[in-house]
């Protein structure tokens, strides 16, 4: 027997069926919700030195972030350890490459003068990659606030999505979006589902099917 299906406006003849795989796509998404909002939570809280959090950024302050950190002297930044290694970097070279690789090759190239200068070279070259992580604290440099700002805002698109597919179902069919967030989100069992919205457990079988359904639509899964 063929079925008409409205979904969003749009009529489908048949029994719509997703694949199977795309089912258990769309239970991961939504098993996934809450760690991804509390991954968020973490992401926005967590601290990247100077009093800075990842959730504080965008352009404009990443770059009056760092013409703070260059518009002040390196002792305010650097420990002694790297201080003293600045010296030597001043005492060697002659250019200051931008890329750390480039930076690297220029270190390797030096010959200290004793044993204690080319193991400072040696430990110059190790940290060198590192220099942005002494600046900031605890991460490494404004690279790392970056990746990790970018980071942030992945999870929060994913989370957005799914939050939008929900409402946009929840629009016109209600109790399939509720159905939905109750058992893959919140995590609770069939029986307790039906008996909230008020159905059997077939009815429940017939419209959690459906919901599977317009879900796979509207992300564009099917």
């Amino acid at each position: 027997m063929l079925l008409l299906y409205n979904i969003r406006g749009v009529w489908y003849m048949g029994a719509l069926k997703i694949d199977q795989s795309i089912e258990q796509g769309i239970i991961d998404q939504l098993n996934g919700y809450k760690r991804l909002c509390g991954r968020i939570k973490v992401l926005e809280k967590q601290s990247v030195g100077m009093g800075y959090q990842i959730n504080a950024f965008d352009g404009d302050k990443l770059q009056q972030l760092h013409a703070k950190l260059d518009g002040m002297p390196s002792y305010m930044y650097l420990n002694k350890k790297e201080q003293h290694l600045e010296t030597i970097a001043h005492a060697y070279l002659e250019h200051y490459p931008a890329g750390t690789k480039s930076q690297l090759n220029e270190i390797r190239d030096q010959r200290g003068v004793d044993v204690d200068d080319r193991k400072d070279l040696k430990d110059l070259a190790r940290r060198v990659e590192k220099v942005r992580e002494a600046r900031l604290g605890t991460l490494e440099g404004i690279d790392a606030i970056i990746e990790k700002e970018a980071q942030l805002r992945d999870l929060m698109d994913q989370r957005d999505a799914i939050s939008t597919i929900l409402e946009t179902m929840g629009e016109e069919n209600p109790q399939y979006s509720k159905l939905l967030a109750s058992r893959y989100i919140d995590g609770k069992d069939v029986w307790t589902v039906a008996s909230s919205l008020g159905i059997s457990r077939r009815t429940f079988d017939r419209w959690r099917a459906k919901s599977l359904e317009e879900y796979a639509i509207l992300a564009g899964m099917s």
